[in-house]
């Protein structure tokens, strides 16, 4: 027991010892862990204190519990003024309840916290701040509190709020750059200097497909090597500026762009890279080519247009001008673009009056006119439109020229043409009223004149009235010689045509024109030699040239110079030396002038009417000029005048040259009424010539039958049962005229004879006056003795004859 007690007092011992032994130890090992505590806390006392951040402890009712030395100085108060005090106290109730109180209580409920906010530190000022909050627990592992620390992070945020505002301005820039490319609508590249694709705008990946990191020549062209003449090749080789174009064979056909190059550059002004513009100009091509080849068409038209087109400016130099306009002005394109308009139109150093370009250029409006320009001898239409540009205003004008010449003198010759149309036509209708009036005349006449022969002839034997008779016929033939006049104008006479040559005819005139004009005016003869004959009557070429130096004395009442010309003229065209129309051909020409005083224009479109005449009473009959034409126009010529008052007068007469005409006969004398027993048939509607030719040929034996017409002669020729030896028929009757009774007559009797009695002749008997061959003609007023001469002659003819390729006989 004893054992075991002082076993157990041992064992008692030993416990206590260990027990004792491990408080010790567990003793020293508390008061080591506490001396490193201690140690450890000053070291945080010490990294708070010298901490810039401000550090707070706070416990569970938001009272701080302690803070350090940054905390106090920044915000310039002292430890008991913020230790043992709430947070709303130190930082206000409004910083605290809408910033702190949220965050602290999230911190008080285990979790840790950080934010940042703008607050206003003491004598910092607002500054902000990267605030942390962690919750700290108590030695049951309770939350006891919460520590605070509180970065000021100010310049942090102002550099990280520069940099978002750098950013973004980067951002808005690139946003700008990228909106001005994809507005620009033109493909962009960067290219390295190695020719490298380094970056591509959507617009050219449109056109060429995404060639980033490809070479450019084979981006563009699939080339094995750089472009000839490639503009970014010059741009990295001078650093300037480039510009070319490209062909490039694409799906679809060519397609053609515009290059433009320029250098990118680093600080130091080395080239790095090269950006390139590329436009499709396709489009721009196709219109190019069509506006080459419109201009090309324009240019073509503005050359073949017949006008003289020229382009001005507002100082009229001529700056444009066609083809047209070269031949008009006969001047080369430099001469006609080296000069004014003014010069080249009209030779002038000044607009002249009333000048188109100048009106158009002061008043903005088209001027046409139409003028005769002497500088170029035409006449000119123009016009002239103005030209202005974007603005309106007028910078020049066109002048549009266009050559009237050829149209203005076929006016004027057609109007010629027309005047000498009317004028024949009024020629014409005069000639046949005075052709009219003179056989109406010579019936009349011939009964004056025959029956005072026939009373001349019984005075002669009884001694009584012989000289009144004689008066009466003087009288009688001056009438029938002016009924001569009137049948010539109106070429009704019969002609006796036979070769002529003028020559001869002036030269055998010479003395009787010298007479007739007197000696204060001087004859002047210019005779060509070589002049060719004519067919016509000398008796009436001899009176045109009569009347004409009358025509001529009476104009040079003071003395003056007559002058007879011939000449030959020869024409193709049909226009004769002044103009007119004439039929090609042939001519020997009569120029016949004076040095008078001329005519004026209205007395000149008169001079050829019969009964027309300018000089006093009782000097004229104003049928000399009117015998003239009707004379020359019944030989197939043509006659003109020209005269100027004060100037004299000129009178030209083209007859036809005749080649191989046999000469006519000449007329048999007249002397006594030869007598005769035949039977005759007298045809004549007019009684009394008719009752005269009967009085005439009864005495001197022949047998008469009469008819008043062409039947009752037919129906005499049919019941008579001898021989009718001739037929004695007017020419002009009522029904069939003398030709055609003649023609029903030879049917039955081809044996009889045939004399026409006519006071004029018309196609019937004649071809412009003068007598078909084979055809006998007494002309009226009668001649009682050439009456008895013709019938004879006729009657003792022994060979059959034609008229007009109906056989008859007799000719004289």
């Amino acid at each position: 027991m004893n054992n075991l007690i002082a076993l157990l007092t041992v064992g008692s011992a030993i416990v206590l010892l260990l027990v004792s032994f491990v408080a010790n130890r567990r003793l020293h090992r508390e008061m080591a862990r506490h001396r490193q505590n201690a140690k450890m806390l000053n070291r945080y006392k010490q990294i708070v204190s010298a901490s810039r951040d401000h550090m707070s402890l706070l416990d569970t009712s938001y009272t701080y519990l302690a803070v350090n030395d940054a905390y106090l100085a920044d915000y310039n108060k002292k430890h008991e003024e913020i230790v043992s005090h709430t947070v709303a106290e130190v930082m206000g109730a409004e910083v605290f309840e809408n910033l702190i109180k949220e965050r602290l209580d999230q911190a008080l409920a285990g979790r840790a916290v950080s934010y940042e906010a703008w607050f206003d530190i003491g004598i910092l000022g607002r500054r902000y701040k990267e605030a942390r909050y962690y919750p700290y627990y108590d030695e049951s592992g309770a939350i006891a509190g919460v520590v605070v620390n509180a970065r000021d992070i100010t310049e942090r945020k102002l550099a990280e709020d520069e940099l978002h505002a750098a950013l973004a301005r980067a951002m808005a820039e690139k946003t700008k750059t990228e909106a001005i490319i994809a507005a620009i609508g033109d493909g962009l590249t960067i290219q390295d200097t190695e020719f490298k694709v380094l970056y591509q705008n959507q617009v050219l990946k449109d056109m060429i497909g995404d060639q980033t990191g490809a070479y450019c020549y084979r981006a563009y062209e699939n080339n094995e090597a750089m472009c000839t003449d490639c503009p970014m090749a010059r741009t990295f080789e001078d650093g300037m500026v480039q510009r070319a174009e490209r062909g490039v064979s694409r799906e679809g056909g060519m397609r053609y762009y515009e290059i433009t190059t320029s250098p990118l550059r680093d600080a130091a002004g080395a080239i790095i890279a090269g950006i390139e513009l590329v436009r499709d100009i396709t489009v721009q091509k196709k219109l190019e080519g069509n506006l080459i080849r419109a201009k090309e068409e324009w240019e073509e038209t503005f050359d073949i247009i017949n006008d003289a087109i020229t382009i001005h400016d507002m100082e009229f130099n001529i700056i444009r001008a066609n083809r047209a306009a070269e031949s008009l002005l006969g001047a080369s394109m430099h001469e006609v673009l080296s000069r004014k308009c003014f010069s080249s139109y009209h030779g002038a150093t000044c607009a002249p009056a009333g000048c188109p370009s100048c009106q158009t250029l002061q008043s903005g409006v088209p001027t046409i006119t139409t003028i005769f320009e002497p500088h170029l001898n035409k006449h000119l239409e123009i016009k002239a439109l103005p030209r202005f540009d974007e603005e309106g205003r007028i910078i020049g004008l066109v002048h549009i020229v266009r050559d009237q010449t050829s149209r203005i003198q076929a006016e004027e010759e057609q109007e010629k043409l027309r005047s000498q149309f009317l004028q024949a036509q009024r020629m014409e209708s005069i000639g046949r009223l005075a052709g009219g009036v003179a056989h109406d005349f010579n019936n009349v006449l011939s009964v004056i004149l025959g029956y005072s022969e026939l009373l001349l002839d019984e005075a002669a034997e009884h001694g009584r009235f012989k000289e009144d008779l004689r008066t009466i016929i003087e009288a009688g033939q001056r009438a029938a010689a002016l009924t001569r006049q009137l049948l010539a104008f109106s070429r009704k006479q019969v002609l006796e045509m036979r070769v002529v040559n003028l020559n001869d005819l002036v030269s055998n005139m010479t003395k009787m024109v010298g007479r007739m004009i007197g000696e204060d005016v001087e004859l002047v003869l210019q005779i060509d030699n070589r002049l060719e004959n004519v067919l016509a009557d000398p008796g009436q070429l001899e009176q045109v040239l009569m009347n004409l130096a009358v025509n001529a004395r009476d104009a040079m009442p003071d003395g003056g110079r007559f002058t007879i010309k011939t000449s030959e003229y020869v024409t193709e065209n049909g226009v004769d030396a002044d103009g007119q129309n004439i039929t090609p051909g042939s001519y020997s020409l009569l120029t016949v002038s004076d040095t008078g005083c001329g005519m004026s224009p209205e007395t000149r479109e008169r001079i050829f009417e019969p009964f027309f005449t300018t000089k006093g009473i009782g000097k004229g009959t104003g049928l000399g000029l009117a015998t003239v034409y009707g004379i020359i126009k019944q030989h197939g010529g043509q006659i003109q005048v020209s005269s100027e008052e004060g100037r004299g007068t000129a009178f030209k007469i083209y007859l036809p040259i005749s080649e191989n005409v046999e000469e006519v006969e000449p007329a048999l004398q007249i002397d006594n009424k030869p007598l005769g027993s035949e039977t005759l048939l007298l045809v004549e509607d007019d009684d009394f010539v008719r009752g005269l030719v009967a009085r005439t040929l009864s005495p001197l034996g022949y047998q008469l039958l009469e008819a008043a017409n062409a039947d009752e002669a037919l129906a005499i020729s049919a019941a008579h049962g001898g021989r009718i030896h001739l037929l004695l028929s007017d020419m002009v009757m009522p029904g069939l005229n003398g030709q055609q009774l003649a023609e029903k007559i030879l049917q039955t009797r081809p044996e009889i004879k045939i004399i026409f009695m006519s006071g004029y002749t018309d196609d019937a008997i004649s071809h412009y006056g003068v007598l078909a061959p084979g055809t006998v003609l007494i002309q009226k007023p009668l001649d009682s003795r050439l009456l008895a001469r013709k019938i004879r002659t006729v009657l003792d003819e022994p060979c059959a004859r034609s008229v007009n390729n109906k056989t008859t006989n007799g000719d004289l």
